[in-house]
C-alpha cells in the first residue's frame, strides 16, 4: 500500500492551492484503480486454487475433472468446485484460507453455503460439521439470476414479475398519457427482462404475466391486470409501417436470445463454459443433428434446442455460419413481415407531439371508445353527442359532421393555412394514405395540423363528458395553435410555412 498512502494531493478551492497532504485512508469505491488492484488480488486466488491441480489428495468434481475446473468468479461472486468428500473439500478450503490470510479478504460466512449432487447423507453431514458450514439447496441466486438444474418455475421467476410490478405501481399515480406510458414500457419494462431473457428460455405463462401487466399498464395505467384493451398486443408489437408501435414481443426476443447462446456454442470456443459443453455433451457432434443429451441440465437443453427455432427459419444455417450475430436481426427474421399501412408515415418520423399522435393512430385504426362502439360492447351510454347534442356520437360525426369539430377545423385551417375542407373520417384517411411519404412544407403541415385538432376535440369531448367543463370552440383552438407552434420549430420545411 506504500505506493497508494505515500502520494500527495493539492485541491483547487476558489482559485487557491491548499497545502499538500498526503493519501493516508487507501482506496474507497469508485477510485478507478480499485478495479485493477481486484483483478491483481484474484490473480492470486487463482494460483492458490491452482496449486490445487497437481495434489494427488485432491479430487476433481467428476463435471469438472476434464478442463480442471475449480472456480468461477465474477467480481466478488465466487463458486468453488471439488468432489464430494472430506478430504477434498479441506484442501479447497486451505487454499482459500491462504489466500484470504495474504489479501485480508474473506469469505462472509452468512452469506456462504455449500451445494451437494449425488453424495451420500453420512457424508454430507460428516462435512458440514467438520468445516462448519450452511447446506444449500438448488435453486439458489447467481448474478441476479437463479441457477437451477432443473425447468425454471414460475415461483422462480416471481421476483422478475415483482421487479416489473413494482415499477409499474410507482409510475400509477402519475397522470400519464397513453403516449407516455407507451415510452415507459419500450424503455424501462421491456428492458427488465432482457438480462433474464439472454440466461433462461422463459415460462409462457411468465410471459404472458408480464404482458398482460405491460398491456394493462398502457390501457389502464394500473397494475392490476384488466381486459380493457383497445388494439390487442400483437398488433402493438408490428413495426410502425405496419401499422404497430414496435413493442418488443417478449416470446419471440426470448427465443432470439437463446438462439444467440446457441451460435456462441459455435463460434465463442475460448470461452470457458462453450468449452465444457463441447467436452461433455457435444463431442465433436454436428449441433444440427445431435440428440439432445437427457442427462443435461435444462437451460443447456434449450440452449441446444434452439436449433428448431432456425430450421424455421430459409436462411437460418446462414445467419449461424455467420462471424457476428444479430439477435435484432433474428427477432425481426421469427417476427416475419407484417403487411404495411399505407398511412404509416403519419406515425414514424412524425414532428407531431407523441400524445397527439396516439390518439390519432387510435382513431384511424377505429378504436376510439364512442359511444356507439360502447353500444356495440353492451354498454349503455347517453349516445347524444356532448358537443352539439344534434346527433349521435361516432367517429365520423365527433371529428367532421359535428358543428362544433367542423368551426374548430375551419378556423384552425384559416390560421394555418391548410385549403383542403373537411370532408368524412374515411375521406381523410384515404387523402393521408395518398400523400404517402411525402416530406414537402405543405404535407408535414397538414398532418401536423389533422392530428393536432383530433387529439384537442377528442379533449375536449372527454372534459364535457367526464368532468362536465365545457370550452368555448375559440378556447379549443388557441390550444390548437399553441401546440402547433411549439412542434413547427422541429421542422424547417413547416417552420418556414409559419414563418411565411
Amino acid at each position: 500500500m506504500a505506493c497508494l498512502t505515500s502520494v500527495t494531493y493539492s485541491i483547487n478551492v476558489n482559485g487557491e492551492i491548499t497545502e499538500a497532504f498526503q493519501a493516508k485512508k487507501g482506496l474507497r469505491q469508485g477510485d478507478p484503480i480499485s478495479p485493477y488492484l481486484f483483478v491483481i488480488c484474484m490473480e492470486y486466488l487463482n494460483r492458490c486454487l491452482s496449486e490445487l491441480k497437481v495434489d494427488k489428495g485432491f479430487h476433481f468434481h467428476s463435471q469438472c475433472k476434464k478442463f480442471e475446473l475449480l472456480h468461477v468468479c465474477f467480481a466478488d461472486d465466487l463458486l468453488l468446485f471439488s468432489r464430494g468428500d472430506e478430504h477434498s473439500v479441506r484442501k479447497l478450503l486451505q487454499a482459500f484460507d491462504k489466500f484470504s490470510l495474504v489479501s485480508g479478504l474473506k469469505a462472509n460466512n452468512a452469506k456462504s453455503s455449500i451445494y451437494f449432487g449425488g453424495v451420500q447423507q453420512e457424508n454430507q453431514l460428516s462435512i458440514l460439521q467438520e468445516f462448519g458450514l450452511v447446506k444449500g439447496e438448488l435453486p439458489f441466486k447467481y448474478l441476479g439470476v437463479p441457477l437451477s438444474s432443473k425447468k425454471l418455475s414460475i415461483a422462480q421467476c416471481q421476483p422478475l414479475i415483482q421487479k416489473i410490478l413494482t415499477r409499474i405501481e410507482c409510475w400509477s399515480a402519475r397522470m400519464l398519457s397513453y403516449a407516455g406510458r407507451l415510452q415507459l414500457i419500450k424503455a424501462v419494462l421491456t428492458s427488465i427482462q432482457i438480462y433474464w431473457s439472454l440466461v433462461f428460455l422463459l415460462p409462457q405463462k411468465v410471459v404472458k404475466t408480464i404482458q398482460a401487466a405491460c398491456r394493462s399498464f398502457l390501457w389502464s395505467g394500473r397494475a392490476s391486470i384488466t381486459k380493457r384493451n383497445l388494439v390487442s398486443w400483437e398488433q402493438l408489437c408490428y413495426p410502425k409501417e405496419a401499422g404497430g408501435w414496435n413493442i418488443i414481443n417478449l416470446e419471440l426476443w426470448n427465443k432470439a436470445a437463446i438462439c444467440k447462446q446457441l451460435w456462441n456454442i459455435l463460434k465463442k470456443k475460448d470461452k470457458i463454459w462453450v468449452r465444457w459443453i463441447h467436452g461433455y455433451y457435444m463431442k465433436q457432434q454436428d449441433w444440427k443433428t445431435m440428440p439432445i443429451p437427457s442427462q443435461a441440465a435444462w437451460v443447456v437443453k434449450k440452449i441446444l434446442g434452439a436449433r428448431d427455432y432456425m430450421a424455421t427459419l430459409p436462411d437460418g444455417d446462414t445467419l449461424m455460419e455467420q462471424d457476428n450475430f444479430s439477435i435484432k436481426k433474428l427477432y425481426i427474421a421469427l417476427r416475419g413481415t407484417p403487411e404495411k399501412r399505407n398511412w404509416h408515415h403519419m406515425i414514424s418520423k412524425s414532428i407531431v407531439a407523441p400524445k397527439c399522435l396516439f390518439i390519432l393512430w387510435l382513431a384511424i385504426m377505429k378504436r376510439m371508445t364512442t359511444c356507439d362502439r360502447l353500444q356495440k360492447f353492451g354498454i349503455q351510454c347517453d349516445q347524444a353527442c356532448c358537443l352539439c347534442s344534434q346527433g349521435n356520437e361516432s367517429l365520423n360525426h365527433l371529428f367532421f359532421l359535428c358543428p362544433y369539430s367542423a368551426n374548430v377545423w375551419d378556423k384552425l385551417a384559416m390560421w394555418c393555412g391548410v385549403q383542403r375542407k373537411a370532408g368524412a373520417w374515411d375521406d381523410e384517411v384515404e387523402y393521408l394514405e395518398r400523400q404517402g411519404a411525402s416530406k414537402t412544407g405543405k404535407q408535414l403541415m397538414y398532418r401536423l395540423f389533422v392530428a393536432t385538432i383530433v387529439y384537442h376535440i377528442w379533449r375536449e369531448r372527454n372534459e364535457r363528458r367526464f368532468n362536465s367543463k365545457a370550452s368555448h370552440e375559440e378556447s379549443v383552438v388557441r390550444q390548437c395553435q399553441l401546440m402547433m407552434v411549439m412542434r413547427e420549430e422541429l421542422n424547417p420545411k413547416v417552420h418556414k410555412m409559419f414563418v411565411n
